[in-house]
């Protein structure tokens, strides 16, 4: 076969192919066009949407009230003044024996003295005793059957308590007591507060100090004698 007939020929397959081809297009166009769905017409017109702006209503203003009723809304809802606090109650405070309670009273609340500078704590001689002790009274002279006064030798002053001075109480405390044959002080004490609200303060104080005076013995007829005396001791805040 020449070169001629060889061209005819593949061109006469490729018509052939093409053909084929074509035609079955041509055949699987009818399935096509059932696969895919009708496609309906827009015929209904669209509807239209109007946006209006919307604006708030304005509330009323509030009626001015007569100054009568807004005086009587205040009152009512002003709260009630709480009573006033009472005053504590005074509590006076009897007088205690020689046995001494190491725990401080509670005083009345009062005035408070002027501040505190310096301590004065006076111990002026003794005074005469208005009667004998219940104990030891036999054999006791007054002061008045004494030769002399007694005389202090040396005396030192009772302590100012530290809770007292703290908290500025104030007073005295009257003791009595036996000086012996040698001049010490002898069953000391308490008969007397003033005010009577100090009462267990100082006596712990009053007792360590005065037990530990001494007095030039007390004398009747030229002999020493045992004697009964009384002192104030003063309790004062300068």
């Amino acid at each position: 076969m020449t070169q001629a007939g060889k061209n005819m020929a593949s061109g006469l397959l490729s018509v052939i192919g093409a053909i084929g081809v074509t035609l079955g297009l041509f055949g699987l166009l009818p399935a096509l066009l059932q696969a895919i769905p009708d496609m309906k017409p827009l015929d209904e017109p669209l509807a239209m949407v109007e946006i209006s702006r919307f604006e708030p209503k304005k509330s009323p203003a509030p009626k001015s009230q007569p100054r009568q009723e807004q005086r009587q809304d205040a009152e009512q809802a002003a709260p009630n003044p709480e009573p006033a606090p009472q005053a504590p109650a005074v509590i006076a405070l009897t007088s205690l024996s020689l046995e001494i309670d190491p725990a401080m009273p509670s005083l009345p609340m009062g005035a408070a003295p002027a501040p505190v500078q310096s301590i004065s704590i006076s111990a002026p001689a003794p005074e005469p005793a208005s009667a004998a002790p219940s104990v030891g009274a036999a054999g006791l002279y007054q002061a008045g059957d004494l030769d002399g006064p007694l005389v202090p030798v040396g005396n030192a002053k009772p302590l100012y308590p530290m809770k007292a001075k703290r908290r500025k109480i104030q007073g005295v405390v009257t003791v009595e007591f036996i000086v012996g044959l040698d001049g010490r002080v002898e069953e000391l004490k308490i008969v007397d507060y003033a005010p009577p609200e100090i009462a267990g303060i100082f006596d712990q104080s009053v007792i360590q100090g005065v037990s530990t005076w001494r007095f030039a013995p007390g004398t009747a007829e030229g002999r020493p004698v045992r004697s009964l005396a009384r002192a104030p001791i003063e309790f004062v805040l300068e």
